[in-house]
């Protein structure tokens, strides 16, 4: 018994080692024997696998390796090289060498996906192309939502939406596709929009975009925008709109002067001016406002600034028809204020539209001239040879009393009609006198000033009588003329006030009545001294104040005095005031005023009158009077104006 028990172990394990029962064998060899196509995650890949159009499914080639006996599975899977994937319908699905495979077009029948290798038996998938696909792009206006017309010069905003199949069993129709930004849009006008009705679109890729539009044009000829995208099979979406435009419409106005007067507007006081609103329209013109081009039923309402420094008055606006788009403004107060103006578009939702003019109320323009006359009121009146400022005086927006006009502002013309008398006139006014007799002095406006003056307001005149001087040489004291005074009576004096123009011998503040003399060799007195009297009116009061007198002399002829020396009377008394300790010295030119001092004895006397001053000139450089006398020249010399003032007298002509 013992002996059966250990044959038998001993052939259990033969059995066991030859693989039998369990028996493996040390010498098995696994072999390559099949093919299996897994997914990513290490499953074998069974069944109809579905992929939407565009979309991928890796798939992995894996080899059948044989297992020795006794293995729980006969084959087990592992890594295999030398492969070769290949679709059945490379147009519908595609798939590289990897495995990955492309859903490109959607189809009913499923497309085999086949994996092989040489020397094994190949092995297959079925794949079928099927889900969302992009079909229609629907292009609607957003801004202004949701108009599909404009005016002429606003913008649309457009949007697109893309509407897709969701499977080959719903057909044709589309809903809105899940994602809608996931394509990219291109937009472009269409070539058969009319040339220049709108600018391209922009930007011109994206979900969104935007078109200016140029011209009025309407449904029969629109405005065409074309959008188009790429769906999932690869295939170009076209959408489009069409867009039309409405006739351009104001989006602000513009209050101007109505002859295109610039801001700020001058409005003479005492004037008017028309104030026109002009609409700036959508299209970029801007021109005159219609009554359709506000809101149906309104008008445009004008309003002066409440509280300003200037005033004006506006013309009445109860009456007015629509679109009251002007007015009239009248200057009142000088100075800033404004108008302003306001209304409503036609707009379905109108649009308020205002603005101001800034108005500067100024001073009164002149209306016509009137007359020429002499300045300072002065009589019409010069001796033959001597000369006479004119003014022109003229009737102003402001007032009805003729004034002055200044020349500066209105330059003139100055001219002179030859009557009885004769004289000359200058640019700036000055008339002297040619011939005894009567004469007219006239003055005109230039051309191209206040063009608005026509005819003869443009000319103002007036009469001036040319007389003989009352002597017309001035008398030494040494032939029988007559001092009122003389401080030195061994001093040979000029008698002026036989030279006056005027019938009483005075020299006085009327600049027409001067002494006008010349002198000639020998008359310089001992010492370089010359002296000229003339009479001041007895009415004459200076209580406190300066002895003056203007004198003009020849420039070519007389250098600047080095030294004026004025010798007064005083009641019987004498004062004699010298140099520049006691004298304002000629102002500029050939033309100036001295002005005495006041003697001490002045101040003393509450009332006190002036009957003589002596003036006497000295000048001893190169080129003096004295020099030029002493050659046997003569020198002209005129005295004007002498007065009691604490102000220097008026000029001389």
């Amino acid at each position: 018994m013992k002996r059966f028990f250990g044959l038998f172990a001993v052939i259990a394990l033969l059995l066991s080692a030859c693989g039998g029962g369990g028996v493996r064998s040390p010498d098995f060899l696994s072999q390559l024997v099949g093919l299996e196509i897994q997914s990513t995650a290490g499953n074998p890949v069974t069944g109809v696998q579905t992929l939407a159009p565009s979309a991928t499914l890796q798939l992995k080639a894996m080899g059948l390796y044989s297992q020795p006996p006794g293995a729980s599975s006969a084959t087990k899977p592992g890594a295999v090289d030398g492969v070769q994937w290949a679709s059945s319908a490379p147009t519908i699905a595609s798939v590289d060498a990897n495995g990955l495979v492309r859903g490109l077009k959607r189809n009913a029948t499923p497309v085999t996906i086949t994996l092989s290798k040489a020397g094994q038996t190949s092995v297959s998938v079925d794949v079928k192309v099927d889900g969302p696909v992009m079909k229609e792009l629907v292009v609607t206006v957003v801004t202004p939502s949701p108009a599909t017309h404009v005016p002429v010069g606003r913008t649309f905003g457009l949007t697109v939406s893309a509407k897709c199949s969701a499977n080959l069993a719903a057909g044709s129709t589309t809903t809105a596709c899940s994602v809608a930004s996931a394509y990219t849009y291109s937009w472009v006008l269409d070539a058969l929009t009319p040339a220049g009705s709108a600018d391209a679109p922009a930007p011109v890729q994206g979900q969104s975009t935007q078109v200016k539009t140029k011209k009025f044009v309407t449904a029969s000829n629109p405005i065409k925008v074309n959008v188009s995208a790429v769906n999932e099979e690869g295939d170009t979406v076209p959408g489009s709109i069409n867009l039309t435009t409405d006739p351009a419409v104001i989006d602000s106005i513009v209050v101007v002067e109505q002859q295109g007067a610039a801001e700020p507007i001058a409005i003479a006081r005492g004037t008017q001016k028309i104030l026109i609103a002009k609409g700036v329209f959508s299209s970029g013109e801007t021109r005159d406002i219609t009554a359709a081009d506000l809101k149906s039923g309104t008008k445009l309402s004008w309003a002066k600034d409440a509280s300003a420094v200037g005033d004006v008055t506006l013309s009445d606006q109860t009456a007015t028809t629509a679109p009251n788009n002007t007015i009239v403004v009248s200057g009142v107060t000088v100075g800033a204020t404004g108008v302003t103006a306001t209304g409503q578009n036609n707009e379905a939702t109108a649009r308020d539209l205002s603005d101001r003019a800034a108005i500067n109320v100024v001073t009164a323009n002149l209306v016509k001239l009137t007359s020429a006359v002499p300045a300072n009121g002065a009589a019409a009146r010069v001796i033959n040879g001597g000369k006479i400022q004119y003014v022109a005086m003229g009737i102003f927006t402001d007032e009805p009393t003729a004034k002055q006009v200044d020349p500066v502002a209105y330059p003139l013309d100055w001219a002179t009609v030859d009557g009885t008398g004769k004289a000359t006139v200058d640019t700036a006014g000055l008339v002297t006198g040619t011939a005894v007799g009567t004469v007219t002095v006239s003055a005109s406006l230039q051309a191209g000033v206040a063009n608005g003056i026509v005819g003869a307001d443009r000319t103002g005149s007036g009469p001036l009588l040319v007389t003989d001087a009352v002597c017309t040489d001035p008398f030494l004291q040494a032939t029988g003329a007559t001092a009122a005074s003389a401080v030195d009576t061994s001093v040979q004096t000029f008698c002026l006030g036989c030279a006056a123009s005027n019938s009483g011998n005075v020299i006085d503040a009327n600049v027409t009545n001067f002494g006008s003399f010349t002198i000639g060799p020998n008359a310089l007195m001992q010492d370089g001294h010359m002296s000229m009297t003339f009479v001041r009116p007895s009415s004459a009061t200076v209580s406190g104040q300066k002895v003056g007198v203007v004198i003009k002399y020849d420039s070519t002829q007389i250098d600047a005095p080095e030294q004026i020396i004025t010798v007064t009377a005083l009641n019987g008394a004498t004062d004699v005031t010298n140099g520049a300790t006691s004298l304002t010295t000629f102002s500029s030119g050939n033309v100036g005023y001295v002005l005495a001092q006041a003697p001490v004895k002045l101040g003393t006397v509450d009332t006190v009158k002036i009957d003589i001053t002596m003036l006497s000139l000295l000048n001893r450089g190169p080129g003096a009077l004295s020099d030029l006398l002493s050659l046997g020249g003569s020198a002209n010399i005129d005295v004007y104006s002498a007065c009691a003032a604490t102000q220097p007298p008026p000029a001389a002509p």
